[in-house]
């Protein structure tokens, strides 16, 4: 099968017919792109879900802050603070590639569906 279109790195899709025959062959390609795309976009999903989830369990089983006054208390809640801290940057580093793979996915899934369009008003237009 000739290839007829292209997802480049950035997202967008390359197009190349010369005939309504060639258009609906590449219109068939972008819609197998289109669900290969969302597999993995499922896949990223889901990804983020467990990495979320794992994160909730611990703010789950994790004990209130410690109460009580004096100078001991507050040091000791200044540690708690910085822990609980570090944990929350722990997981904007985890989900962090996977947020981008999904930006990335959601751009290269709108390029696809504008130039299924593209095609469809080609096909159409060219009888």
């Amino acid at each position: 099968m000739m290839n007829h279109t292209s997802l480049l790195p950035t997202g967008k899709v390359s197009i190349s017919v010369k005939s309504v025959a060639e258009a609906r062959l590449a219109l068939i390609e972008l819609k197998i792109q289109k669900k290969e795309i969302q597999i993995q976009k499922k896949e990223v999903l889901e990804q983020l879900r467990v990495i979320r989830s794992e994160y909730t369990d611990v703010n789950l089983r994790r004990g209130s802050k410690l109460q009580g006054g004096g100078w001991l208390g507050r040091m000791v809640r200044l540690v708690q603070t910085a822990n609980r801290d570090k944990h929350r940057y722990g997981l904007a580093v985890k989900i962090a590639p996977y947020e981008e793979r999904k930006q990335w996915i959601e751009a290269a899934l709108i390029s696809i569906e504008k130039a299924v369009l593209v095609l469809e008003k080609y096909i159409a237009q060219n009888p």
